[in-house]
Formats: C-alpha cells, sequence, structure tokens
C-alpha cells in the first residue's frame, strides 16, 4: 500500500476539525490565504497548535479541502472537514447521493422496502451509509446483490479504517473491490469515541440530496442524520409505523416536525426499475418460463431476482409457480 504524506498545517488542523468555519474562503483559495484565515479566526492557543504540528504519513490516500477534488458542495458548509481519508472511488462524491438510514434492529418490512428504495434511488443517485447494520446495510446489500460493477455506494466512518474489523471489515472491503467508496474524517489509527457518531451522521447530512428514515426509534443516531439535514436545508422524508411499533416513533416524530411522509418510492424517484416491474407482472401465479416469455429476459438472470424478490418477502414459490404476497 502506498504511503501519502499530509502537510504540517492540515495535520494541526485535524484536531481542530469541526471548530474551524472554511465557508468564507474564496473558490481555489491557497494554503497561505488559508494561514491567513487560521490566524484570524483561531484563539492564540489553537494557532499555535496548528503551527506546531509535524507532517504525518498515512497508508489511507487523503484529500484536502483546497484540493479541487474535494468535493464542491461539502465547502460551502461552515463544519466541513479540512481532511477526508478514503479508499475506494473518490470520483463517487462528484454524484448525486441518497442517504438511507435507519435502526439496526428492524422489522423485516422495513428491510423489504428499503431493498426497494435502494433499486429506486440507485438509478439516478449514489447510496450513502455509515456501514453499520440494518437499514443502511439493506440498503447497500440490496445492490451489491446485483452484478452491476462499479456499485455507486458510499458509506461514512466514525473512526479510522485501520481500527475496522469482523463483519464491518469484510463489507467495507467487498464495497472497495465493487468500485464504491468509503470516506473517514479521522486518520487510520484514530479508534472511535462517543461523539464520532455524531460528526459522521452530520457529514453523510451534508453529503445527501436527500435523506431517508426508513425506520428509528426517537433516540436514534438516524434521527441525529435527519436532524442535521433539516438545519442544512435538506430534502427528509420519513416512512410512517403504526403507533404501536416503538421502533417507528423516531419516524413518527420527524413526520410531526415537517418531513415528508414516504410510502412508495415513486414519490421521489419517478423511474420503472426491473424490481417492480415483475412484481407488478405476477398478478395471478406464473412459471418461470411464463415470466421469461412475458419480461423478454434471460432465464438465469430472472431466476436470480426472483429468488431475492423471495428473500426479501415479496413473492413465494409454490412448486414450480412463482405468485406475489
Amino acid at each position: 500500500m502506498s504511503n501519502h504524506t499530509l502537510s504540517a498545517l492540515y495535520t494541526g488542523l485535524l484536531s481542530l476539525q469541526h471548530n474551524v468555519d472554511f465557508s468564507t474562503l474564496p473558490h481555489g483559495f491557497s494554503q497561505d490565504d488559508l494561514r491567513f484565515h487560521l490566524q484570524k479566526h483561531l484563539s492564540p492557543y489553537q494557532w499555535k497548535k496548528v503551527q506546531e504540528a509535524k507532517p504525518k504519513t498515512y497508508n489511507t490516500p487523503f484529500i484536502t479541502i483546497d484540493q479541487p477534488t474535494y468535493p464542491a458542495n461539502l465547502k460551502k458548509y461552515p463544519s466541513a472537514p479540512p481532511v477526508l481519508f478514503y479508499r475506494g472511488n473518490i470520483d463517487l462524491l462528484k454524484h448525486p447521493s441518497i442517504a438511507i438510514v435507519g435502526s439496526r434492529h428492524c422489522s423485516k418490512d422495513s428491510l423489504s422496502f428499503t431493498a426497494r428504495l435502494s433499486w429506486a434511488a440507485y438509478t439516478t443517485h449514489s447510496i450513502l451509509g455509515g456501514l453499520t447494520f440494518g437499514i443502511e446495510e439493506a440498503a447497500h446489500h440490496a445492490i451489491l446483490s446485483r452484478k452491476e460493477n462499479p456499485v455507486h455506494l458510499i458509506a461514512v466512518l466514525e473512526q479510522g479504517f485501520d481500527c475496522l474489523e469482523g463483519h464491518r471489515l469484510r463489507w467495507m472491503t467487498q464495497l472497495i473491490e465493487r468500485g464504491g467508496l468509503v470516506l473517514s474524517t479521522y486518520p487510520p489509527d484514530v479508534r472511535v469515541q462517543k461523539w464520532h457518531y455524531k460528526h459522521r451522521n452530520h457529514l453523510i447530512a451534508m453529503l445527501a440530496e436527500y435523506i431517508v428514515v426508513v425506520e428509528a426509534s426517537k433516540s436514534s443516531g438516524s434521527i441525529s442524520t435527519a436532524l442535521s439535514g433539516v438545519e442544512l436545508g435538506k430534502e427528509v422524508y420519513a416512512v410512517p409505523h403504526h403507533p404501536n411499533r416503538i421502533n417507528g416513533h423516531g419516524c413518527l416524530h420527524l413526520i410531526e416536525q415537517g418531513a415528508h411522509p414516504l410510502w412508495d418510492p415513486k414519490t421521489i424517484f419517478d423511474t420503472e426499475i426491473p424490481e417492480n416491474k415483475l412484481l407488478d407482472s405476477l398478478s395471478k401465479p406464473q412459471s418461470l418460463q411464463e415470466i421469461v416469455e412475458a419480461q423478454h429476459a434471460n432465464p438465469s438472470e430472472m431466476l436470480e431476482a426472483l429468488l431475492e424478490l423471495k428473500r426479501l418477502g415479496y413473492i413465494r414459490q409454490r412448486g414450480s409457480l412463482w405468485e406475489r404476497i
């Protein structure tokens, strides 16, 4: 893995991230402009801390806020991170993205809806999340289960890359190998702290064009992402839940506060996706051969789509026939 050296100035800024407003800097500013800005806005103690910093070398690539590859939509926010560490396809930051977030412990219905939403959104947007289980994992895996390559999937970490382990490490590796992108505002060796989650959620909100909360309790971290989105003027949607479902109270509260209710992905994405077309065609039980002929599709690809819809709970198989539930 290649080594990447971060300048002393930006190494110093890493310890002050979330505390420096870069939004007033001119377009295409230089490091001299940045130094003048910092002298003007930092306290003497903070400026001394930046000046005393030394360059650091990392095994993970990064982009800094003065580089043209740094996403323009981030620079306009006062809380934009000075450094973005990344692995994968950094060009995905040029595409519009939708954050699909929600509870780690969620219902089967919410997982199914998440897959439908991801399929619909994916025609025009990258799918963005926090590499966490439940809703966000379902959103990414709905796309990873396809054969498309590269995948337009973006994940944001709450810690350094080298501290990830277990299932999340395997998930990140798969995402990168398939052409996705993983971001972190923390150097590779930084372990997670409690306050990192809030900063990660705020960055997700800054990067997203839309934010959809599929299922969440009132105390869920997904609500923090949605509230950040509201503060930033983003379009926020929430999926309505029955009042008896405590894990959906966060969504109901968001709707009460003005979020758009969402029960059909077509509300945002008026596109005809193959999965929806296949579901609509199953108004009566049909064999695989009948489905293939009606859809003018490859038999193996159609069987794969049917099995995925069955796994998500939309259809069932009775003998040789497939039918919608």
